[in-house]
């Protein structure tokens, strides 16, 4: 995966002029951010992942909901109706939705986030990450999304310990019903739990009708910057990222459009993730994400843990995310 801390040491080749003349309108708009640093490209998508919205169908079909729910309102609604107590012990079976909220990734916890936001118009940084927006009404508004998921109690307990690959398990075992996760999730349950009756759609919007974000994740091919041979390995880059050897060599999804069009990416699910990639966000363009991210993911486990103050919380969000950003 493409680290702005490693670019941000000059290790990489600027290839910003070849990528121009090669064409950068060959590659999904997500992960050509994952290459660039202050402006500038140090690399070549070749692999990525963008994310969708899984639900379970039996789930929806047994308190009577039609349908994936296509904006963030009506994911709410539904992860309202979905949490209940399945056997009448008195107990909660299912959970409405999985939120990713543990300290030991908060990585995951601020993407979430990040996609919700996304989809409101709003992020945390602006676009050079120079200024925080953590405080903008759009990002205010994603912070109370969530909270009223929290508040409603439709998030399973286990959120604060949970992350990407604990909330795919405990939608894998029926104990939440929504989730948010990546194009591999679809494989392991088809081998894992093949009779689990679930689907996946695009990212909700604000409206129906609208594809919401998420993020495009990316795994970028460069060449350092102390090469001896630069321009043959500019040319071995050219032949690797040929659709037909992109669609081969990919792990996930392909960096290069053209790529998509390979047989092994016909399948309707696989299609919900490419057409997802036409609506994207990158990783936040600077060589302290990290703290970033721990910043978005103690915000949230405030909310989580019953502050009820959005606003401040989204003050102090900003704050915190701003003294990073003065750190450059």
């Amino acid at each position: 995966a493409f680290s702005q801390a490693f670019v941000a040491t000059g290790s990489f080749l600027d290839v910003t002029d070849i990528l121009d003349e090669y064409g950068r309108d060959k590659f999904y708009p997500g992960p050509i951010e994952w290459t660039q640093f202050n402006g500038r490209d140090y690399g070549f998508p070749y692999r990525t992942e963008s994310y969708g919205l899984f639900y379970n169908t039996k789930m929806f079909e047994e308190v009577g909901l039609a349908g994936a729910p296509r904006t963030w309102e009506q994911v709410k609604e539904a992860a309202i109706k979905l949490t209940r107590d399945v056997d009448g012990d008195g107990i909660i079976d299912v959970y409405g939705m999985g939120v990713p909220l543990s300290m030991r990734t908060p990585e995951h916890t601020a993407s979430y986030f990040r996609w919700v936001a996304g989809s409101f118009g709003g992020d945390v940084v602006n676009e050079d990450a120079t200024k925080a927006t953590a405080n903008s009404k759009e990002t205010i508004a994603a912070l109370q999304w969530f909270n009223d998921l929290f508040k409603a109690k439709v998030v399973i307990p286990s959120a604060p310990e949970s992350d990407l690959d604990q909330i795919r398990r405990l939608f894998g075992a029926e104990k939440i019903a929504l989730q948010m996760n990546a194009p591999w999730s679809v494989e392991v349950y088809e081998e894992e739990v093949p009779d689990l009756e679930f689907d996946v759609v695009t990212m909700p919007g604000l409206e129906e009708g609208e594809i919401g974000k998420s993020e495009a994740l990316g795994w970028s091919i460069g060449v350092s910057a102390y090469s001896k041979e630069s321009d043959a390995a500019i040319e071995f880059i050219k032949f690797f990222l040929r659709p037909e050897n992109n669609a081969y060599l990919t792990e996930a999804l392909p960096g290069v459009r053209a790529a998509a069009n390979a047989p092994r990416f016909s399948n309707e699910k696989t299609q919900v993730f490419l057409d997802q990639l036409e609506h994207t966000i990158g990783d936040i363009a600077h060589p302290r994400v990290f703290m970033i991210n721990e910043a978005i993911a103690k915000a949230l486990q405030r909310l989580y843990l019953g502050e009820n103050d959005v606003e401040r919380v989204a003050n102090d969000l900003n704050k915190d995310i701003q003294s990073v950003l003065d750190r450059r």
